[in-house]
């Protein structure tokens, strides 16, 4: 699934690499999209506030969540379960809301010195979160009770984007996020330290994931790297 600066949201098959389905009534450019479990309905989040939750197998919106604040959402996810959505926002908080209900549950505010540009459950039980911002600084957040775990910086790190993605590894134990000298920075989520700086990037690295194996990182010139 992907965003669009033409406000709207795509959803492609991995078998056939073909669009499956065009989502469309967002009133601002898509700044997130994020599949559920089980990749029967998708979440989208937009500069207009609002956090959709669309059925793609009928391509009609099912739920809208209106976010009831002043701050715009840079990045959103899913809770393994469903049933909760993560959001990140300009203002620098960290907002949870119910799917079903559409209810705010919680709100951090002012988690980040400047805007939120990636938010991420951990893999393992979603037990953490891991956010990154403009304010040059990642943090790991109790999921359960909502305080900061850990902060993590490097006086060589900056993140370029408003929409700078970063990744746990599989275990949930570090975190890679891209620099804005091309560098790609692996952290221990827990004690806050710096494990390796890897380069090769010729440009701003904009976004990391990590899968089961290896981890992938992307730059603005558009250059996919895979490492092992």
């Amino acid at each position: 699934a992907g965003a669009s600066t033409d406000r709207t949201g795509f959803v492609w098959s991995a078998a056939s690499g073909r669009r499956a389905h065009h989502l469309q009534g967002h009133g601002a450019r898509l700044h997130a999209v994020r599949l559920f479990p089980g990749a029967r309905t998708v979440l989208t989040a937009s500069g207009d506030r609002c956090v959709k939750v669309w059925d793609i197998a009928r391509e009609m919106c099912a739920c809208t969540t209106t976010l009831r604040a002043t701050s715009s959402c840079n990045a959103a996810d899913v809770a393994p379960d469903g049933a909760a959505v993560l959001t990140g926002h300009q203002d620098g908080g960290l907002r949870f809301w119910d799917v079903r209900s559409g209810a705010k549950v919680n709100d951090i505010k002012s988690l980040h010195q400047s805007q939120i540009t990636s938010v991420m459950y951990s893999p393992d039980n979603a037990s953490t979160i891991l956010t990154n911002s403009r304010d040059n600084t990642l943090k790991l957040v109790d999921a359960r009770t909502y305080e900061v775990i850990t902060t993590m910086s490097h006086p060589s790190y900056r993140t370029s984007y408003n929409w700078s993605r970063t990744t746990f590894s599989p275990n949930g134990a570090y975190a890679a996020a891209g620099s804005g000298d091309g560098s790609v920075f692996v952290f221990d989520v827990y004690d806050g330290s710096v494990k390796t700086i890897l380069t090769h990037h010729r440009s701003a690295v904009s976004s990391c994931y990590w899968s089961s194996s290896q981890l992938m990182s992307c730059d603005r010139e558009g250059f996919l790297t895979l490492w092992s």
